[in-house]
This record gives C-alpha cells, structure tokens and sequence, in this order.
C-alpha cells in the first residue's frame, strides 16, 4: 500500500457547486506583498490527501509554520475514515486574522495526526518596494 500523500493550494476564497461538488478556487496564490510587518490576513487552505488505509478513521490537520520552522496557527482538526473505493478525500480551513511578523518563506503543512507531515506548500511573504 502506498504512504498517505496530500497536496495543498491556498487562496482566498473557494465557491462549491452542490450538486457536482466541485470546488472552485478563487484567487489562489503563493505569495504575499506587505507594505510593512507584522502583517495579518486570511486565506483558506485546501488539502487533498489519498493512500489512507480503508476502514481506520485518520486525522487531517492544516498548519502554518514560520520561516524558522515554528508553529504560528493551526486549524481544527478534519477526521476521515474511508470507505471502499474512496481514493481521495478533501480538507478545507479557513485561518483567520493569522499574522506574519517578517518577511521569509512560510509553509502551509498538511499533517496525518499530529506530527507526521505528509505534504506542504510553501508561501513567500515579501515586503513591497516602492514605485
């Protein structure tokens, strides 16, 4: 059996069209410009895993880490337990007001359980430079 995998996209809103269930992603990006820090802002994460053991529930937990490798927010955890022929499973968080005190290259992490990583994202936050 293959190791749990999941990808990540970040944007700053998502539209869901109900009787399809697709998911519509709505300004996705992989960076910031800030006029100045510490900068707040929020932003949805999305995370698609697959490769999870049918029939055991797992936990999915979306997470921000700084240029330094620390934690600075964490969103709830999603628990999901799949089903025969369930091949991937989405997770979406909204993380408000979350703040970036430097500039630098943060990561969006998606965890199975509590420690081990099995996918990310990364998100450069810049300061803008003048006209």
């Amino acid at each position: 059996m293959e190791q749990p995998k999941a990808s990540v996209i970040i944007c700053s809103d998502i539209a869901s069209h109900l009787e399809t269930k697709n998911l519509s992603f709505i300004q996705a990006f992989d960076g910031l410009q800030a006029t100045g820090f510490p900068m707040s802002m929020a932003f949805y994460a999305v995370g698609k895993v697959w490769g999870l053991a049918e029939g055991q529930t797992h936990s999915l937990i979306l997470r921000v880490m700084d240029p330094g490798g620390k934690e600075i927010s964490r969103a709830g955890a999603h628990s999901i337990t799949p089903g025969a022929g369930a091949s991937t499973h989405t997770a979406i968080s909204r993380f408000s007001g979350i703040t970036f005190p430097v500039a630098g290259r943060y990561e969006i992490q998606a965890l199975l359980g509590e420690e081990t990583v099995i996918g990310s994202y990364p998100l450069d936050v810049r300061q803008a430079t003048g006209s």
